[in-house]
């Protein structure tokens, strides 16, 4: 090869080195989860085993909810580890795997027996207790008298002080046992499916994706793995 011809080749190869990967050729995706959420671990442990079978990882970020839902907007990352739909409408880039991932319970909780709370309108005229940047708990408690928390620990030490009457949580965690030992409300407030959000530059993933929650949801992996967290 001629001098000439070698130095150009030489300087293309380099150049092609130096361009950053995408996150389908490094194969991994950098994707946002609520920091000790049991929901979301859930939800990672079903997702691992989905990218793997596609040979794909996961890069997890810590971000407080709200946060993460505008940075995912912007694609300053891939993707949210699980969301309702209901953030499709304060949302404009980002896409549903649509392939559920499994169902969440939104239940009361407080320090006395509430049998009469079975519904969100139950809550009216109650001191509720609820996590900041949960969308689905937010649009159903709007107009009520709420307090907010950074996270679920902060939550559970408004309503043992008293500061609230009930607070909102998921039914991933026993809340009836030690060491919380609160009341649940005698049927769920809603029933929700969580699903997997990517931006909309992975389409094609989130159809692979699709496919294969599908296949574990059908060959019973999905029960499995869910499982272990109850």
């Amino acid at each position: 090869m001629k001098p000439y011809f070698l130095a150009c080749f030489l300087i293309l190869c380099i150049g092609l080195w130096a361009l950053p990967l995408s996150a389908e050729e490094k194969k991994t995706y950098r994707l946002t989860m609520a920091k000790d959420e049991p929901v979301h671990e859930m939800a990672l442990a079903v997702l691992t085993e989905a990218y793997a079978r596609l040979g794909l990882g996961i890069e997890v970020v810590h971000s407080p909810w709200r946060r993460s839902l505008a940075e995912n907007d912007r694609g300053t990352y891939d993707g949210e580890i699980g969301r309702l739909k209901v953030i499709e409408s304060i949302t404009k880039n980002l896409i549903r795997v649509d392939e559920p991932l499994f169902d969440i319970h939104q239940y009361a909780y407080a320090l006395t027996p509430i049998p009469h709370v079975n519904t969100w309108q139950d809550l009216k005229g109650m001191r509720i207790g609820t996590e900041l940047g949960v969308v689905i708990v937010e649009v159903r408690t709007r107009g009520m008298n709420r307090m907010t928390s950074a996270n679920k620990d902060e939550l559970v030490m408004m309503l043992r002080r008293g500061a609230v009457d009930a607070i909102i949580l998921e039914d991933v965690v026993d809340y009836t046992a030690e060491p919380y030992g609160f009341y649940q409300s005698p049927t769920a407030l809603e029933a929700s499916t969580l699903y997997h959000y990517l931006h909309k530059s992975h389409t094609d993933v989130a159809e692979a994706l699709r496919l294969e929650l599908l296949a574990m949801r059908r060959h019973g992996n999905i029960r499995k793995i869910t499982g272990h967290f109850h």
